[in-house]
């Protein structure tokens, strides 16, 4: 595993966003201080701290994400594209005469050699969000799930579900504790999974209910 050490980081805002490690997500950049930040990211380790703002309060916990790339649409509109490293707490900040706030930041691994509790976590999670996809056709995004690398990826992958609320994406990111992590995104597919199997079950009984008539 990577070792990462603490550092002074850019941060970028993200209002009524959550990025979880492991995402890559594209980002438009809007506003002097997320300019800024992305503008002092590309000028150093392409390195900046993801950090959600939910009704104008900063969370306790961002995410060190790499500026992949940065550039303008065809509309102008700005936008980057970011790539989720691991989880940070955000330390005390400062601001620099080009207008970026930098903080120090204390990474917060997931750790190794997990526990066979937390594996066998990861497996039901794995079983249920395959369970799902196979039932809404998508099949094919089974392959992407099974890339994850440990259980802390796997369980952050929930980042990615459009059932998943904003609040819900927030506590997977400040649940730094694995295991925990795991227990939280099972109980939430569990609901989504029942409530996906009973639709799927109605839209056959009425299509083959049609066939009779």
């Amino acid at each position: 595993m990577t070792e990462h050490s603490a550092e002074l980081l850019p941060v970028l805002p993200l209002d009524d966003v959550v990025v979880l490690p492991h995402m890559t997500v594209t980002v438009a950049v809007q506003g002097e201080g997320q300019r800024a930040a992305i503008e002092a990211a590309n000028q150093g380790n392409h390195l900046v701290l993801l950090v959600p703002r939910i009704d104008g309060k900063f969370g306790s916990i961002g995410t060190v994400a790499r500026v992949q790339e940065s550039g303008k649409l065809p509309t102008g509109a700005e936008v980057s594209i970011l790539t989720g490293q691991h989880r940070a707490r955000l330390g005390a900040g400062q601001a620099d005469v080009g207008g970026a706030l930098w903080v120090q930041v204390d990474p917060v691994p997931d750790g190794e050699n997990p526990s066979e509790a937390t594996v066998e976590l990861a497996r039901e999670y794995r079983a249920l969000v395959e369970s799902l996809l196979e039932i809404r056709g998508a099949a094919g995004a089974i392959q992407f799930l099974r890339e994850a690398r440990n259980p802390g990826h796997l369980a952050d992958l929930a980042g990615y579900s459009p059932d998943f609320s904003l609040a819900q994406k927030l506590e997977v990111l400040e649940t730094i504790d694995v295991e925990e992590r795991l227990k939280k995104v099972i109980a939430w597919t569990k609901e989504t999974l029942g409530e996906a199997d009973l639709k799927d079950r109605i839209r056959t009984e009425v299509a083959e209910g049609m066939q009779k008539t």
